[in-house]
């Protein structure tokens, strides 16, 4: 759902306001969550976090369709993606390293980086949102494409393990079944 909410706001607010605003309630959000102690503010926290944390994805995409030319596009895309993917790596192993200090240090070393990336978008990247116009687009122009509204519909249904999937607990025990969802 955040991405939906984030590319409506990335068309009417702009891309970069989207990018600045999406990091700045990350970094709020890390640090709320990172003091949170009752179940409750942790179930809060983390509802909000996952409105907001992909929040630049829409708008980041959008920067990117923006700025490079159409035959560029496929190149810059890949880019952005092995970016985000090396990035996600490099947070895996500096993430279990970091939490041998402490864990509150990942949410704030995880919210600084986030205001420094906000404030370095805000600073460095022009607003690159096009004037409004009349032109035929928005959910109502996906949702004619049959094709997508079946792969929209049925994807969900990956995401549910077969009923005799066995994860290894450790590797002294035998695996034990999961349940279905």
């Amino acid at each position: 759902m955040s991405q939906i909410v984030a590319g409506r706001l990335s068309d009417h607010l702009g891309r970069r306001a989207t990018l600045t605003g999406g990091m700045v309630a990350t970094a709020v959000t890390m640090i709320a969550l990172g003091y949170s102690t009752s179940l409750p503010a942790i179930i809060a926290a983390m509802t909000v976090l996952g409105m907001v944390v992909d929040a630049y994805r829409p708008a980041s995409q959008a920067l990117v369709a923006d700025l490079i030319p159409p035959h560029d596009r496929p190149r810059a895309f890949g880019m952005l993606f092995w970016a985000i993917n090396l990035g996600f790596a490099v947070a895996m192993v500096a993430g279990g390293w970091l939490a041998q200090s402490g864990f509150l240090w990942l949410f704030w070393i995880d919210a600084v980086t986030s205001l420094i990336f906000g404030f370095l978008v805000w600073r460095a990247v022009p607003e690159t949102r096009p004037e409004k116009s009349h032109e035929a687009g928005g959910f109502r122009e996906v949702l004619k494409d049959r094709l997508m509204v079946v792969y929209v519909t049925t994807r969900p249904s990956a995401a549910v393990p077969p009923s005799d999937l066995r994860l290894p607990v450790s590797a002294g025990e035998p695996p034990r079944p999961v349940r279905p969802i």
